[in-house]
């Protein structure tokens, strides 16, 4: 999925607004689907959650069409989610500090991985992006077709591969879902990256991960992936990535 613009948010998340401790610490678990995707539990506080609703939802933020891209909201519809966006290194730092260690290693990735390795087959993470987007999906009409998401590429040896979702909501529907990839098979490059214009069918789906306020999904960026349509309640979360940097040779 492209990655545009989306409303600005001050930087609000300083020091003095994140928890001086981590807490009891965030528990990992590997998600029984092709690829790399892990589910966190309690990645991040009660209070850093409350803190970030409360400004994301008083913040202005722009409507976008099923695809998440702004310029395919058609005016006159019910947006499919509403965005704005963060700058904060400090909110980045503070989010690397909650990850588990056990998914800071390492990653050695072949040609028929999810991650735009570019031909080399190493890269250790070094951080989580300081770019933060607010995504609020309303009841009746938020939902995000199928896709896959991009890597910020910096240079050629740093760049984001794997999407950090945090849920800021509990929501009983809207859930995150892995979708069936025909793609699989194939190699890396030969793969079509290309937005869904379909809902998925139930038979497409692998698994669907429920929001819980403070939870956390990590994943390879070119898995194939959706949001189911929310009902009965608000749907929050926060979107950013875990960038990597290159320690290999070109394989």
């Amino acid at each position: 999925m492209k990655t545009e613009a989306s409303a600005p948010i001050a930087s609000l998340f300083t020091m003095s607004a994140l928890p001086s401790a981590r807490g009891p610490g965030a528990r990992a678990r590997r998600l029984p689907v092709p690829g790399e995707a892990w589910h966190i539990r309690g990645l991040i506080q009660p209070e850093l959650v409350e803190a970030m609703r409360r400004e994301v939802l008083s913040a202005p933020s722009v409507p976008v069409g099923p695809d998440g891209i702004l310029s395919n909201f058609k005016p006159g519809t019910h947006p499919a989610s509403w965005r704005s966006s963060s700058f904060s290194a400090e909110l980045a730092s503070h989010l690397w500090s909650c990850l588990p260690s056990s998914l800071l290693e390492p990653r050695a990735f072949s040609e028929h991985d999810r991650a735009d390795h570019d031909g080399h087959s190493l890269w250790n993470p070094v951080g989580v992006n300081a770019l933060h987007r607010f995504i609020r999906y309303e009841p009746g009409s938020g939902h995000l077709v199928g896709h896959y998401d991009a890597p910020y590429i910096e240079s050629e040896a740093r760049r984001t591969l794997f999407s950090l979702v945090v849920y800021l909501s509990d929501n009983e529907s809207g859930e995150t879902r892995f979708l069936r990839d025909a793609q699989d098979p194939l190699p890396f490059a030969a793969r079509d990256f290309s937005d869904w214009s379909r809902n998925a069918n139930a038979d497409e789906v692998l698994l669907a991960v429920t929001p819980l306020k403070g939870d956390a999904l990590l994943f390879e960026h070119r898995m194939l992936h959706d949001g189911a349509p929310v009902l009965g309640q608000e749907k929050l979360i926060l979107r950013t990535d875990l960038v990597f940097e290159r320690t290999g040779a070109p394989t």
